[in-house]
Parts: structure tokens; C-alpha cells; sequence
């Protein structure tokens, strides 16, 4: 019989989020060279709010399917602090365009809730591989 894959959205989260952190962190230390190498665009707020929102469908898309499975909070826990991160850290401690201080705080914040986005995603992924269950699409062949 042939096992059907299934969209893992944990899998796609972590992966998501870590580019997440990635961009984040470089895009704060590399802003003044973006426009020579013609990736300007990453600093624009059209890919800042596209990679929160799909940080937000794969999140939400785990957190509810782990849920369902092996009931702990604490998945959800990490979900909602990792977003919360992102989000002060992109449209709060950001501060005004340029290089100050605070700029260099919020993108380093951020990648920090990147990262708390990807430890989310590893674990409920592991909650949900361990979780001890008798249904049908959880059997294990």
C-alpha cells in the first residue's frame, strides 16, 4: 500500500522562520550594501510583512493540528512570544531608517523571535511524533 505524504507544516514553519531569523540578522548589518548586490528589496516592507504572515499561516496551521494531537500549551506558548518578537522588534524597536542603535535592536530582536519561531516548530513537531495515540492517522507504518 502506498503511504500517502502529507503537508508538514512544522517542517515548512521551521524552515520559514529560520530564513526568517536569517533575514533579519544580515538585513540589519547589511542595509547599506543591499542596493550595491540588488537585494534592496528585502528591506522593503512588502517582504517584512510577507515573511510575518506566512510565519503566521504555518504557525497557527501547526500550532492547531499539535494541539489537536498531544493537547500542551507550551508549543503555543513559544508560537505567541516568537511572533510577539518579531513583531516589536520589526515595527516597534526598529526605530527610524538608518543605522541607529535602536534599528540594530529590533532586527537582533527579531532574529531572536525567528529562532523562538523554529524551537516552536521542533518541538511540536516532536510532541506530535510522540504523542501516544490509537486513530487512524496517526499509525505509524
Amino acid at each position: 500500500m502506498a503511504k500517502t505524504r502529507r503537508f508538514d507544516a512544522d517542517k515548512a514553519g521551521a524552515i520559514a522562520s529560520f530564513v526568517c531569523a536569517v533575514h533579519c540578522a544580515t538585513v540589519g548589518l547589511l542595509v547599506s550594501i543591499l542596493p550595491l548586490i540588488g537585494l534592496s528589496f528585502l528591506h522593503e516592507p512588502w517582504v517584512e510583512a510577507s515573511f510575518y504572515s506566512l510565519a503566521i499561516i504555518f504557525g497557527v496551521w501547526a500550532a492547531i493540528r499539535g494541539w489537536k494531537l498531544h493537547r500542551s500549551m507550551w508549543p503555543g506558548i513559544m508560537f505567541a512570544a516568537g511572533m510577539t518578537l518579531v513583531g516589536f522588534g520589526h515595527w516597534t524597536a526598529g526605530g527610524p531608517p538608518g543605522h541607529s542603535a535602536l534599528e540594530t535592536v529590533g532586527h537582533l530582536v527579531s532574529a531572536g523571535g525567528g529562532l523562538t519561531l523554529v524551537a516552536f516548530h521542533v518541538l511540536n513537531a516532536k510532541l506530535i511524533k510522540n504523542h501516544a495515540c490509537s486513530c487512524k492517522s496517526c499509525k505509524q507504518d
